[in-house]
């Protein structure tokens, strides 16, 4: 198995301000643990690959008319 390259990992305010989200919204879904992350200590860390991942799931398609 791979060491994690800890350069990838983003904290919440970061991956907040990178995706366009309320940080609020973003601590909601880590407490519902709908993003996968790590917590360190006190320190959350997210993968930013396997979070868009994550949330490629709840993406709905437009209907067209």
């Amino acid at each position: 198995m791979s060491e994690p390259n800890f350069l990838r990992f983003m904290r919440p305010e970061q991956y907040a301000k990178t995706r366009n989200l309320n940080i609020y919204t973003l601590r909601y879904w880590l407490r519902c643990r709908l993003l996968p992350h790590m917590k360190v200590g006190r320190m959350i860390l997210i993968d930013p690959f396997k979070a868009d991942k994550a949330l490629e799931k709840f993406e709905v398609e437009e209907v067209s008319k």
